[in-house]
């Protein structure tokens, strides 16, 4: 136990793959807490890209983030990262881009066909909820 505390890299995993657990697992309990208090206490004496990390971990473990969230997330703690590959964080800030302007795209399409329809003029239960629905089901 006292040398998993001074390796933040490995809590900070172990904090991560404790939360893919079901109901009731009590080590796998004991290990978030454990892990919690570990990183919490470590968070101060951290350099800047593990402190994000560890932040953004301990506001929503990674199993319960968006995935799209995640990356644009993980785009800028990767930027500050001094052993960075840049031609991987170049195509994944592309990727990004590129997946943004797809969404949009389908958005203004979904849209145009959505007020064409006008559902809210026929049915006054409807609700013109488009834009949360669309990223509901991505």
């Amino acid at each position: 136990m006292c040398t998993l505390g001074s390796d933040v890299k490995g809590l900070l995993s172990l904090y991560n793959a404790a939360h893919l657990g079901t109901h009731r697992e009590i080590i796998l309990d004991e290990a978030i807490s454990f892990t919690k208090n570990n990183l919490v206490s470590a968070l101060a004496n951290l350099k800047p890209p593990l402190t994000t990390q560890v932040s953004f971990a301990l506001e929503t473990p990674l199993c319960r983030r968006m995935r799209r969230l995640l990356a644009r997330d993980y785009i800028s703690i990767y930027q500050e990262d001094a052993t960075r590959d840049d031609a991987i964080l170049e195509l994944a800030k592309l990727d990004f881009n590129l997946l943004q302007s797809l969404h949009h795209e389908e958005l203004e399409n979904i849209t145009k066909w959505w007020k064409d329809l006008a559902p809210s003029k026929n049915l006054n239960f409807a609700r013109d909820r488009l834009v949360e629905c669309y990223f509901w089901i991505m």
